[in-house]
């Protein structure tokens, strides 16, 4: 199995949420939920922006050693000194470095679908954003199955950096009233414009909404050679398409290949596709399975105006959909996946 057809195995799975079963290496409860950003904030010690100076390339004996050396660039919450901020992981798979993956709100690092289910890779000079809690007086990261607890970021003023900052601020206090806290800061977000507006009110909602079993809301897929956003509901509908692009320079809607010419509508605007390209290396049919029941092999539909796409994608607030078989599910916010996609698919571009 190629590398890039693995990565899109794990990316798919835990996009999917199967990642999380009790076949994962890792052991949870079948009651276990993943814990919200908000919830981890609170729950942390130490909440800091660190760069990895060094990461081994393979796992010792005791894989679960921290032994990626961090330094602190900014603390949000607490603090500590270097030594007990390392993290676990290393820097590559089989003889291969890992890119850095900047993920949206909604989204782990596909690696905690490696099982283990904590991230395991990091390179040297990258940021990220990482939580610390103490056992017996010892700080260690926390480890959270399927958490965002140890988020890559692109600076120090990353859309996550900001929006950790404000839970720092919005946990302080009574916990009994932290969900009345919370709904009144989501309504007043929703009276701001802007990127880190909206996906902070929709990463609110993930905590308020906390209990139920499936949300609304667009899902991101970040491999280190792939990408995928992609819109579910509450009914768990199988979506018809999903935006995707590689770093080979692909860029569009993966869809069935039988579906009609898909589209993309965000607010008012509609971006139109070419004819279907067929699927044409395993990572694409692998994440076109989201989209296909079986009887039909998934395509790539270029869009028309890919820079407009990406331009309208890096600032994208309104509700969007991917209309497809003549038909389009109600739209969806789309938080801050698009945004991050975007950035992603340009960079390959």
């Amino acid at each position: 199995m190629r590398r890039t057809e693995k990565w899109f195995f794990i990316v798919t799975a835990v996009l999917m949420g199967v990642a999380a079963t009790s076949s994962s290496a890792c052991s949870t409860v079948g009651s276990y939920r993943v814990p919200t950003n908000l919830e981890l904030v609170g729950q942390a010690e130490v909440v800091a922006v660190v760069e990895v100076v060094s990461a081994p390339s393979e796992f010792g004996d005791d894989p679960s050693e921290p032994r990626v050396k961090v330094r602190a660039i900014r603390f949000l919450k607490g603090q500590a000194s270097d030594s007990d901020l390392a993290l676990t992981g290393v820097s590559g798979w089989n003889g291969q470095s890992v890119p850095r993956v900047v993920t949206p709100l909604s989204e782990p690092h596909f690696s905690s679908g490696l099982g283990a289910c904590i991230r395991m890779f990091y390179q040297p000079g990258e940021l990220v954003l990482a939580m610390y809690g103490r056992t017996d007086g010892t700080l260690h990261q926390i480890g959270q199955p399927f958490s965002r607890s140890a988020e890559s970021v692109d600076s120090v003023d990353d859309l996550w950096v900001r929006v950790a900052d404000r839970y720092v601020a919005l946990t302080q206090g009574n916990a009994a009233t932290l969900d009345a806290r919370a709904r009144a800061a989501q309504a007043a977000l929703r009276r701001e414009l802007g990127i880190e507006a909206a996906a902070t009110v929709e990463d609110l909602g993930r905590y308020l909404d906390r209990k139920a079993k499936r949300r609304t809301g667009w899902g991101g897929a970040n491999g280190p050679d792939d990408a995928a956003a992609v819109p579910f509901t509450a009914d768990a509908r199988r979506p018809d398409g999903g935006l995707f692009c590689s770093r080979s320079g692909q860029f569009g809607i993966l869809a069935s290949e039988t579906t009609m010419r898909p589209a993309l509508r965000i607010g008012d605007k509609r971006f139109k596709t070419l004819a279907a390209v067929k699927a044409s290396t395993r990572e694409e049919e692998n994440s076109g399975a989201l989209f296909t029941d079986g009887t039909a092999k998934p395509a790539v539909f270029h869009f028309e105006a890919p820079e407009a796409v990406l331009a309208t994608l890096k600032t994208a607030t309104d509700p969007a959909a991917i209309e497809a078989k003549g038909v389009s599910i109600a739209p969806i916010a789309p938080g801050d996946t698009l945004y991050r996609f975007a950035i992603r698919c340009a960079s390959w571009r």
